[in-house]
């Protein structure tokens, strides 16, 4: 499920812990069959859309520290 990898923690991907009911638009746990609002039952395709798990690399990492150190230093001025 969820992974330790280079850099910290990594959450397993959403779809795989939540599901958004079609009908009343509610967040259940991936293993309910049912939506715990309105009482639907959960089709397949019910994952959050667009929920993958994508590792960052090296490059990207130091892009988004360089970025958050810029925003600290604007902050600061």
């Amino acid at each position: 499920m969820a992974r330790q990898e280079k850099g910290g923690f990594r959450p397993p991907p959403l779809g795989k812990i939540l599901w958004k009911c079609p009908s009343c638009n509610t967040f259940n746990a991936a293993d309910a069959g049912t939506c715990k609002k309105c009482g639907a039952a959960k089709v397949e395709d019910a994952a959050i859309a667009g929920a993958t798990f994508k590792p960052i690399d090296d490059s990207e990492r130091l892009n988004q520290d360089q970025k958050a150190v810029e925003k600290v230093l604007r902050e600061e001025k």
